[in-house]
């Protein structure tokens, strides 16, 4: 274990603890999502079949259809995510280093060096 924090430094694991924090506050709402949207689905197909009779069926067809593009779509956007991850560990890694030895920095006057580093590796992360 402290080989691991060692290889991610400072910058790493505070971004692993904030990407997890965020992963299980995703979970708990999609949890909740995945209960209640089937519920609010049941009733309301119900209630507009009672209403406007087999014509719902297509619409309830159309809803079913999009599920793959739905799920294309997101893995597309997991990649994305994971890279957009590997690059603010890349920034927060640099940022760290650099507020760790700020007074090394100022003293050989690598301020600047290290400024335009870590915004390159935003600009890169945005």
């Amino acid at each position: 274990k402290e080989k691991t924090k060692k290889s991610l430094g400072l910058g790493g694991v505070l971004n692993l603890m904030q990407s997890d924090a965020t992963t299980i506050e995703l979970l708990a709402l999609q949890v909740h999502t995945l209960w209640d949207g089937l519920l609010q689905i049941a009733i309301y197909v119900a209630l507009l079949y009672k209403y406007l009779g087999p014509p719902v069926l297509w619409g309830v067809s159309v809803l079913l259809a999009t599920i793959p593009i739905n799920a294309a779509t997101l893995r597309v956007l997991n990649r994305l995510t994971s890279k957009e991850m590997e690059a603010k560990d890349a920034r927060m890694k640099r940022t760290t280093e650099s507020v760790g030895n700020m007074m090394l920095l100022k003293l050989q006057g690598w301020e600047g060096i290290f400024a335009k580093d870590v915004q390159e590796r935003r600009e890169e992360e945005l």
